[in-house]
């Protein structure tokens, strides 16, 4: 059987709460075989949001990331800009996902047509470091040219005017750096 329910469970009432409804957001469809992870983040602890991983409709395996927001019952689905460069792991079910300081990982697991994977992801859920921009996870290198400071969602562009400069990597424009043949 597989659903797409959500209940949470209170320890010290010893009680089942059905977070199903009323929430924000379309739900995940109803899976079985997913993986789950809990995260809270570091600049704001009131943030506290549920992750849900892949799992296996009726067939086949999802590659799909879902976020629950406890906060505000919100569920919201996560993607990549994979025409920016951003990378999507695979669908999968039965894979092992963890939460661990501002990232999601997610290991192995069985794809289509039932191989097992040993496929190693990683997803940032903090803010992107500087020097590099997040295509919704995964940091892309700052291309020479551009600059990219701490929580880059794309690449700034550098001005033309005479003098400033950016080279590979750099999280600013940057007067004093000279700028090899074929950049700018």
């Amino acid at each position: 059987l597989r659903t797409n329910s959500l209940h949470a469970y209170t320890i010290t009432s010893r009680t089942w709460t059905d977070l199903s409804a009323p929430s924000i957001g379309l739900p995940p469809t109803a899976r079985a075989y997913h993986s789950m992870a809990a995260w809270q983040s570091a600049q704001s602890l009131a943030t506290e949001i549920l992750f849900v991983f892949g799992g296996s409709p009726v067939t086949g395996s999802r590659d799909e990331l879902h976020g629950y927001i406890i906060e505000s019952q919100t569920w919201v689905e996560l993607t990549a800009d994979t025409e920016a460069g951003g990378f999507w792991p695979t669908g999968r079910e039965d894979s092992g996902m963890v939460s661990w300081d501002a990232r999601l990982y997610v290991f192995g697991g069985l794809t289509a047509p039932r191989i097992w994977s040993n496929n190693f992801d990683s997803f940032n859920l903090g803010p992107c470091p500087a020097g590099a921009y997040c295509s919704v996870f995964h940091p892309l290198p700052c291309p020479a040219g551009a600059y990219c400071p701490e929580g880059s969602v794309a690449p700034g562009t550098c001005s033309a005017a005479p003098g400033w400069h950016c080279g590979e990597h750099m999280s600013s424009p940057n007067r004093s750096t000279a700028c090899p043949a074929g950049f700018f």
